[in-house]
Parts: C-alpha cells; structure tokens; sequence
C-alpha cells in the first residue's frame, strides 16, 4: 500500500508503515485501529459503514455488480451494520 499526496507520502511494506519521515509497525497500527473503531466507537463505525454503502449503491448503477459485491461483504462488516 502507498498514498501520496504533496508533502505527504505513505508507505508500507508489509511489517511497517513509512509515515513521512516516521516508521510505525503494523501491529501497531492494527491495535490504534481496534481500539479507536471497535472498542471505544463501534456505533459511530456501524453509522459510517453504512452511510458509505448507501452512497456506493447510489453511485453504481450496475445492479448485478452491486449484488455481487454485496454477496461478498466480509463477515465482521456484516457484524458490524446489523
């Protein structure tokens, strides 16, 4: 995974991520993640995984696509927006 954007650029390689001018490990960041979406703000993450999906399927407008995509959620997601 890379993201760039002037003056920032972000990288990883598997085990670390460059964070302009800063390596952090993955698990790390993995552990940030856990702890800021799905211990402390599960409601707030089910609320924005959502409204995401609601503006996808409004933006998409190949309706066997959508299905297929949405037959493959994965299943914490699943979990999650029931």
């Amino acid at each position: 995974m890379s993201y760039g954007r002037y003056p920032y650029y972000i990288y990883s390689d598997g085990e670390e991520i460059y964070l302009d001018g800063t390596y952090v490990s993955e698990e790390i960041i993995n552990v940030f993640l856990y702890k800021l979406f799905l211990k402390n703000r599960r409601q707030e993450l089910k609320e924005r995984l959502l409204e995401g999906r609601k503006s996808w399927l409004k933006i998409d407008k190949d309706d066997g696509y959508i299905k297929w995509l949405v037959e493959q959620e994965d299943e914490l997601i699943k979990r999650l927006i029931e």
